[in-house]
């Protein structure tokens, strides 16, 4: 969650600072990389359960 709030925050101040034309990349790249955090997340989850012993 804070890591996206600071992609959120750093894409506003470059808004205000230089314009929306580095605001807008600014947030791509952050909705890129959350997807990637996900699905990385996500594939762990299911192989920990893969490999996980079954309980009795």
């Amino acid at each position: 969650m804070l890591m996206g709030l600071g992609w959120v925050a750093c894409a506003a101040l470059a808004g205000g600072a230089f314009g929306a034309l580095w605001a807008v990349p600014l947030l791509v790249i952050w909705v890129l990389l959350l997807r990637r955090f996900h699905g990385a997340v996500e594939a762990l989850a299911h192989g920990l359960a893969r490999d996980q012993a079954p309980r009795d």
